[in-house]
């Protein structure tokens, strides 16, 4: 009788424990864009194997001149370094999106850190790099630094 409660102790276990693959977070996202500009993120980060992954974000942008942008977005995001409760990942990928009056689109490349709070709760920050075609032309080059927080599914 003891194997057998012991057996289904280990299982119970083990339908709990994922070991990190395949995980989805929910992430929120804020900060200032170089020249004098803001921006707001929300999204899904979808984990692959060896701790990369794959983001979908959608974003606010809001410039000078009340210039605003709605993008969507992915990003590859391979490790650079991970330790116990921290990583560094680079990630490439692109936008496009409207500012209402025509079509965006750009290229996007730059790092993102994430420190584990809590067991469930990351604080991400990340960094964006790029070059928006057909946006206004004084807000086409854009140099993001934002902070938030990455919430499990």
């Amino acid at each position: 009788m003891r194997r057998y409660a012991l057996l289904v102790c280990f299982l119970a276990i083990a339908a709990i424990v994922k070991a990190q693959d395949g995980y989805t977070h929910l992430f929120i996202r804020g900060g200032a864009v170089y020249k004098h500009a803001a921006q707001a993120s929300i999204g899904f980060d979808f984990a692959s194997q060896y701790h990369r992954a794959y983001e979908l974000a959608f974003t606010y942008y809001r410039g000078k001149g009340k210039y605003e942008n709605y993008l969507a977005g992915i990003n590859y995001k391979p490790v650079i370094i991970r330790n116990k409760n921290t990583l560094l990942r680079f990630r490439f990928g692109g936008f496009a999106g409207t500012d209402l009056k025509k079509f965006i689109a750009s290229p996007n490349a730059g790092i993102e850190w994430s420190q584990s709070l809590s067991g469930n709760v990351d604080l991400i920050i990340s960094n964006n790099n790029g070059y928006f075609f057909w946006a206004q032309k004084n807000q086409r080059w854009r140099i993001t630094a934002e902070i938030g927080l990455k919430f499990p599914l």
